[in-house]
């Protein structure tokens, strides 16, 4: 699921993201509207997510976080990561929502069944690599190096869905080297920090489906090397007229 423009300046590739949806189940709706608008003229721009999904939510707690794998996988999200809320219910439990997502679940600091540390998806002539990180294990820094060396060796571009949070989120900007750019999680704005560390495109969604991210990247070929030329960041805000039904 991808799609690659062509430009001027060189191919864009179009990303919307959202990160600790919290199992907002009729959230989801509101949100499945604003992606269909956003998509507009890209139909196969990558839908992800930076982990999160599973708990917070009446129907979704009732239910061990299946009702949010569900609507993904009706959304058509492209990957999606790993929160530590979405371990609620213990590692066999998410290991099991992983197994019926049709889409891949990635984590490379986590090794659980179903769960994979990294995937490369095919965005019409731009192979784009996608790597995981949880803040619910250690060694991030060690799990996403040896993560971003494999994806280079075939990607054009490197993604990063970071449950980190801002903080350690820059860190890993700064001490891995190779990433294009990290969409991340834990945090209440949609943009806390927005653009760039060092060479490292950084952007957030906000919490809870308030807001759907969207970002640009756009690659220039710089000695057979695709290269990151420019990018934009956007959010686009999500009715917050929802409740969830009483129990």
């Amino acid at each position: 699921m991808g799609d690659t423009t062509l430009e001027p300046g060189g191919r864009t590739l179009h990303i919307l993201h959202t990160a600790d949806l919290s199992g907002q189940v009729e959230a989801m709706a509101y949100l499945a509207t604003v992606a269909r608008q956003s998509r507009g003229g890209r139909p196969h721009a990558l839908l992800l997510d930076a982990g999160g999904w599973a708990r917070g939510g009446r129907i979704s707690d009732h239910f061990q976080g299946e009702p949010m794998i569900e609507i993904m996988n009706t959304l058509g999200y492209a990957a999606a990561g790993v929160g530590e809320h979405d371990l609620t219910w213990g590692p066999e439990i998410l290991s099991r929502r992983a197994g019926e997502a049709r889409f891949p679940v990635v984590c490379a600091n986590l090794k659980l069944p179903n769960l994979r540390p990294y995937v490369i998806l095919t965005a019409g002539e731009i192979n784009v690599g996608i790597t995981g990180l949880t803040c619910a294990a250690d060694e991030y820094l060690g799990a996403a190096l040896s993560a971003v060396q494999i994806l280079r060796r075939e990607a054009d571009v490197v993604l990063v869905l970071s449950h980190l949070g801002p903080e350690k989120d820059r860190q890993l900007a700064r001490e891995v080297k190779g990433i294009d750019c990290i969409l991340g999680a834990h945090n209440s704005s949609p943009d806390p920090q927005p653009g760039r560390e060092g060479g490292t495109v950084l952007a957030y969604s906000g919490e809870k489906a308030q807001a759907l991210g969207a970002l640009s990247l756009t690659l220039a070929v710089d000695k057979d090397q695709p290269i990151l030329e420019e990018f934009t960041i956007s959010q686009q805000p999500i009715s917050q007229q929802r409740k969830e039904p009483a129990p």
